[in-house]
């Protein structure tokens, strides 16, 4: 091999040994701060939002083998991690029920406060999802939910990020529903809501928030101070 090749191979052999030793040093004080994590955790001294917000610094180094190391250390996924978080977000930002239009005592969320909201029909089923700091001036403005909508919730959000995030989930959520929601809709019928609808979507409301819950976070999370 000539020299100058020679000089350059033996140059990137030393490289690669570095990267290997500040490897194996990265993975050591992973290892250390996923004890330490664990001990927080099980003390119940961390919120679930703290437990992604590590995850996150842990996988920007693009360390292989992380996932494993994580689920050894804390036994719980990153999806059910993230899943929580927003179902924490949730539980500390406040939940808002409704009808349209409003009945006596229902009220929006105050102008200002993030929240993404769902509108439901007089079927119980999903025909918008959408994130506003403004709900009541949403509804003003929306002639034609305002035709369909028959009850909706509203979920807080500690900011815009957050809002963003459960925005994406719920219409995740409720892609197919929307999507046959709107072809049943298409013919522009008229639907007559009698009392027995509006009784039904009114004792239905609450086993919805549950519902949406479980669909978030696949399980309760424990509590968190």
């Amino acid at each position: 091999m000539p020299e100058p090749l020679r000089m350059a191979a033996q140059h990137i052999g030393l490289l690669q040994d570095k990267r290997r030793t500040l490897a194996d040093a990265l993975v050591g004080a992973e290892l250390q701060f996923l004890a330490a994590l664990r001990r927080e955790y099980d003390a119940g001294h961390i919120t679930w939002w703290q437990l992604r917000d590590c995850y996150t610094t842990l996988s920007a180094g693009r360390l292989l083998g992380l996932e494993d190391r994580w689920m050894d250390a804390i036994g719980v996924s990153r999806e059910k991690v993230i899943a929580n978080a927003e179902w924490e977000t949730i539980r500390t930002a406040g939940v808002w029920k409704g009808h349209w239009p409003l009945r006596r005592g229902e009220r929006f969320p105050p102008t200002g406060k993030c929240v993404v909201y769902v509108l439901f029909d007089a079927d119980d089923h999903p025909i918008s999802v959408r994130g506003t700091n403004r709900c009541a001036q949403q509804f003003a403005g929306r002639q034609v939910y305002r035709k369909r909508c028959l009850s909706w919730m509203a979920y807080g959000c500690v900011d815009r990020a957050g809002a963003d995030m459960l925005e994406a989930r719920l219409l995740r959520r409720f892609q197919l529903h929307i999507r046959s929601g709107a072809a049943r809709n298409s013919t522009d019928r008229s639907v007559e809501h009698d009392g027995t609808d509006r009784s039904r979507v009114a004792a239905s409301i609450a086993r919805r928030a549950a519902a949406l819950v479980g669909t978030l976070s696949g399980r309760r999370p424990e509590r968190v101070d």
